[in-house]
């Protein structure tokens, strides 16, 4: 979200191509809150960004629990990433695209279904 906000063309491109290919893009809540801070003109990079995505509406509880289970098999507490790859999961197979792969892919570990790349 952020290299989009902030206007990456490789970002921009490989979006461009998903969509031709009607790919499903999936942003979950928790990074619509990373990436926000109000109804300023801080976020209006973002909200563009957001305009032509997919945000995903609710956490769920089995999504939740799931990003539980990645915590606890993991070595990171990093809540938000859990959420985020469980959200992967949950929309597997999946490529997750961050610019911080090492806890996401420490997380995805033995999920074959979801391929952490690095932007």
């Amino acid at each position: 979200m952020i290299g989009l906000a902030r206007g990456s063309r490789s970002l921009r491109a490989l979006l461009d191509a998903a969509h031709r290919h009607g790919v499903e893009i999936v942003v979950p809540m928790v990074v619509v809150t990373e990436t926000t801070r109000g109804a300023g003109p801080r976020d209006a990079a973002v909200n563009l960004v957001l305009h032509r995505l997919e945000p995903h509406p609710l956490l769920d509880e089995p999504t939740a629990r799931r990003a539980g289970s990645l915590l606890a098999r993991s070595d990171t507490a990093h809540t938000v990433d859990a959420i985020v790859a469980s959200e992967a999961l949950r929309h597997a197979p999946a490529v997750l695209l961050t610019a911080d792969p090492t806890d996401l892919r420490q997380l995805l570990d033995g999920e074959p279904d979801v391929v952490v790349e690095s932007i």
